[in-house]
């Protein structure tokens, strides 16, 4: 019966698509992969086992849903949270129960709008490798497929440092007020680096570079108020998810206690400085080898081979053309050690770092295209 109603929903998305292709806002064979691309909303969680626990766990998360025991008597009760309010703008698609396809549906129609916005913008350029990557990585057809915050996490993102470095300011605050309500953690951490952005990209002051650097140098070299608190904020994150990791049966049935749980706590200084690094990497590489239990992160496994090779080829090419990219690897760079720093387990680490990876390439493409002056602002 789901797959049924989805077929339905996936036609209305075909023809929204056909739309922009009749108007020439789309080419035949953007047309052809954004359609084909779409199809894993249709029976994702019916023919797979991949909902069996985290996406179901996403659909209720996203639309706060009461009365969860009752939940396939079809009468629950709908308390909206902030992220809701995005989806219930939707209300005629969603399946009441436990869907999360019809969830997919609307992160799939809000990424081709968001690709569609910036195909005409020039920025997502038609066979490039920023094309080819939002059309067809795994973990884009993933996340742009399925119920949860991360897609959204990732295009608000986006939009903030667009806005920030074109100026728009309504987008600027609609973008950060939707971050803010969607993903707080990923706002707050977002907050040091849209400063620095600000300063160096628009008000052009260059010795933000430097001061930066001594900042994050001195945080490692001398134990100051700050560091600690910084420290002290990484260590308590930390060792909640770890506990949640550990205890999440027990948490799923409202027992919410750490004492089984023992404390690791990480220092900020210049002696752990490769631990942290480490730990940096295998956030941005997981799930490694060792933490593989499913099918999906053997998938991820593989795709973060070939994410890292993009990452490391697009990064030193775009820096050949253009030395301002050098600013969002550092903001790249920062937001992976501290995430890398918290985590505790594969599928965290997988969905945190979709939104970061996501704006990265977005930001360079860009930085590239305003320089030669083909974005159409």
């Amino acid at each position: 019966m789901k797959i049924k109603s989805n077929i339905i929903i996936f036609f209305f998305l075909i023809f929204f698509l056909y739309i922009f292709l009749k108007k020439k806002k789309l080419d035949k064979q953007s047309f052809i992969l954004l359609s084909v691309t779409s199809l894993p909303f249709l029976g994702i969680c019916e023919l797979t086992t991949i909902c069996l626990y985290d996406y179901k766990a996403y659909f209720l998360d996203s639309l706060n849903l009461k009365n969860l025991a009752q939940i396939n008597n079809q009468n629950l009760e709908w308390n909206l949270n902030e992220v809701s309010y995005i989806y219930f703008l939707f209300y005629p698609f969603i399946e009441l129960g436990n869907d999360v396809s019809s969830l997919g549906f609307i992160n799939r129609f809000i990424f081709i709008l968001f690709f569609i916005y910036f195909y005409n913008k020039n920025l997502i350029r038609k066979n490039s490798y920023y094309y080819f990557f939002l059309i067809f990585f795994p973990s884009v057809i993933l996340y742009t497929n399925l119920g949860g915050e991360e897609n959204l996490s990732a295009i608000f993102l986006s939009l903030v440092f667009y806005s920030l470095i074109l100026n728009k300011k309504i987008i600027l605050l609609l973008s950060l007020s939707v971050l803010y309500f969607i993903k707080l953690n990923l706002f707050y951490l977002s907050l040091p680096a849209i400063i620095y952005i600000y300063l160096d990209e628009v008000k052009k002051y260059l010795e933000i570079k430097y001061i930066f650097a001594v900042f994050i140098f001195s945080i490692f070299l001398f134990p100051t108020p700050l560091s600690k608190k910084i420290e002290n904020e990484i260590n308590s994150r930390r060792f909640n998810l770890y506990c949640e990791d550990i205890n999440y049966l027990e948490q799923r049935k409202g027992n919410y206690y750490c004492d089984n749980v023992e404390r690791k706590d990480i220092k900020l200084n210049f002696y752990n400085l490769p631990d942290l690094t480490y730990n940096s990497l295998s956030f941005l590489l997981s799930p490694l080898p060792d933490r593989i239990t499913k099918l999906t992160h053997t998938v991820q496994f593989i795709e973060n081979i070939f994410l890292l090779l993009l990452l490391i080829i697009v990064t030193i090419f775009s820096i050949k053309k253009n030395k301002n990219i050098t600013k969002i690897l550092l903001v790249f760079l920062y937001m992976i050690f501290i995430y890398g720093n918290i985590f505790s387990n594969p599928g965290t680490a997988i969905r945190w770092k979709y939104p970061i990876v996501f704006m990265y390439l977005f930001y360079i493409q860009m930085i590239l295209y305003i320089d030669t002056k083909n974005i159409k602002k």
